[in-house]
């Protein structure tokens, strides 16, 4: 059966205090109008609940046009685990016109356990800093030139600040993720504001930091709004080919994921894989028929939604083993496969005729399968 549409979307999506969203583009596959409906199915632990279409759950798509579909997933209250779901489309005047279901999953995590405040280890600590501190301020008050108040002011304006003052910015720097303030903002500097020390002294500056995790699967638009709205600078995404993400995916990013404090963040989103990248296809002998097609067309992760174009059967009278089973592949899983390429299957039948008892009948036509 032909498919109405084409759709690809995140293995997996990355939540946020149990929160988040999945980006589904969804191709007609048709030369005329259809309207389709949005239908979320809930695997295993999952619930309906959990999800809502953004926008109206039906809509028409015109002559081979692409739409872009976004889900909210609200995981609050779940219990720690994977959660499955699959996103479809149905056409709405042919149920059975259902596409090839995209599935994808989240991850429900535990909180993290605060750990008991080391008290003793903070007073040896703060007697330890006193003591430094101490000496060194010590040394530094015998120099001509002060350090300014820098707090407040962004690491830009920090540098600026203590450039004119003859000062200079050290590339060491201590970011703090427990700040409230926006990322990259100065909370301090050491030497400390009004400290005395010699021209060309190097200052390292304390910086409101924000703990970025690794973005690497997410949809490269909800990863960019996800930064922005913490108040990160992204810049222009950089493409690239992947063996591991989708088309449209995040497959690194720069700086790595951690404490991040203030530095503008460059994605690199996934172009797919190289062209012309070759797969071995699964050994199907001996399987059924629905099996064998299931695992042809999900073969290999890089060539989604189908690893083989058409799929021609043939069948053959045979009664050593049960009707529909798969007696030869052509070809076979240990040649390189072009994805996209067509493949063929020899099914048995246990009847001898045309179309004696079973559907499938003996010595018929090649059948195209799609």
């Amino acid at each position: 059966m032909a498919r109405t549409w084409a759709i690809t979307g995140p293995a997996k999506t990355a939540l946020t205090n149990g929160v988040g969203e999945a980006a589904f583009t969804v191709t007609s596959q048709t030369a005329t109008p259809m309207r389709g409906l949005i239908r979320i199915i809930p695997e295993g632990n999952a619930t309906q609940e959990m999800f809502k279409v953004v926008g109206e759950s039906t809509l028409d798509w015109g002559a081979n046009e692409t739409k872009q579909v976004t889900v909210q997933i609200d995981s609050k209250g779940a219990a720690v685990g994977s959660y499955v779901y699959s996103f479809a489309v149905v056409s709405e005047t042919d149920p059975s016109e259902l596409s090839d279901r995209i599935s994808s999953s989240f991850d429900v995590t535990a909180a993290p356990v605060k750990k008991p405040f080391p008290v003793g280890a903070l007073i040896g600590a703060i007697v330890a800093v006193l003591v430094i501190g101490g000496v060194i301020a010590f040394f530094l008050t015998r120099g001509g030139f002060e350090v300014p108040n820098l707090e407040g002011k962004s690491s830009q304006e920090a540098g600026e600040l203590l450039d004119q003052e003859g000062l200079i910015v050290s590339k060491e720097r201590t970011l703090d993720v427990d700040s409230e303030e926006a990322p990259g903002t100065v909370l301090g500097s050491e030497p400390p504001a009004g400290t005395k020390v010699d021209e060309g002294a190097e200052i390292s500056l304390i910086v409101a930091a924000l703990e970025v995790e690794d973005l690497s699967g997410l949809d490269a638009l909800t990863a960019r709004t996800q930064l922005e709205e913490f108040g990160l600078t992204v810049a222009p995404d950089v493409s690239a080919s992947s063996d591991t993400f989708a088309e449209g995916l995040v497959a690194g990013q720069v700086p790595p994921p951690g404490p991040n404090g203030g530095d503008t963040i460059t994605l690199t989103v996934s172009t797919g894989p190289e062209t012309g990248a070759a797969i071995f296809l699964p050994n199907v002998v001996g399987q059924t028929l629905d099996a064998a097609r299931a695992l042809l067309r999900t073969a290999d992760p890089t060539c989604e939604p189908n690893c083989v174009g058409e799929i021609y059967t043939q069948t053959i009278f045979d009664i050593s083993v049960p009707s529909g089973t798969v007696r030869l592949q052509i070809p076979s899983s240990t040649v390189a496969f072009e994805p996209g390429n067509d493949i063929s299957l020899q099914v048995t039948t246990v009847n001898w005729g045309w179309g004696i008892g079973d559907d499938i009948c003996a010595f018929c036509d090649v059948v195209i399968d799609q």
